[in-house]
């Protein structure tokens, strides 16, 4: 729900015309987003477009985390202000929008009011919070839980194994649909 954008459905098939047919540069109309790759014992075992979360349960189960207070700390590509769900809270702390963010949940620090749920603000306490390097592999807290990728569990790790979250610059290109359309049309593409 945070990564895509919301776009008219005929735009969008224009923009992937263009694309396809060659009329633009896909170079010039697109950009590569950042993204998260999640290991455990030193293995990469997914990847997460928008954040990687830490929960507390050491299973499963149902996959969609609902809940903060499940949440030890999270991990975020980027700052996305309009985002419901665990990237929301740190959208709303004081940082650089172009970075990577570190959070930690917890007692200590500040109170954050974010949409962790769409129309639902939760109060979420937020111990610390750091910017996140491009290619540092970030060590999680937890000597073992569940880690979530884009707001479901899928990987469970448990005492002695090391998991961690690195921010990485190559992650999907995406579109950049007026740009691409813009450069279609100075190019005469949609005159004949």
């Amino acid at each position: 729900n945070v990564f895509p954008t919301l776009v008219e459905g005929t735009m969008a098939g224009l923009a992937a015309g263009v694309l396809a047919t060659g009329a633009v540069d896909p170079q010039a109309v697109t950009v590569s987003r950042p993204m998260l790759e999640v290991s455990v014992d030193g293995e990469r075992r997914d990847i997460a477009l928008i954040d990687a979360a830490v929960a507390r349960q050491q299973y499963i189960g149902a996959r969609a985390i609902w809940n903060a207070d499940q949440v030890a700390e999270i991990f975020v590509s980027g700052i996305y202000p309009t985002s419901i769900g665990l990237a929301s809270i740190a959208s709303r702390l004081p940082s650089d929008p172009g970075q990577g963010l570190h959070v930690q949940l917890g007692e200590g620090g500040v109170v954050v009011s974010a949409p962790v749920t769409p129309g639902i603000f939760q109060k979420v306490r937020v111990a610390r919070w750091s910017p996140l390097p491009f290619g540092e592999p970030r060590e999680v807290s937890l000597s073992s839980g569940t880690l979530a990728v884009d707001g479901e569990r899928s990987i469970a790790y448990y005492p002695g194994q090391s998991a961690s979250v690195t921010l990485v610059e190559t992650g999907p290109r995406v579109v950049c649909i007026d740009k691409a359309l813009e450069l279609a049309g100075r190019a005469g593409a949609f005159v004949s």
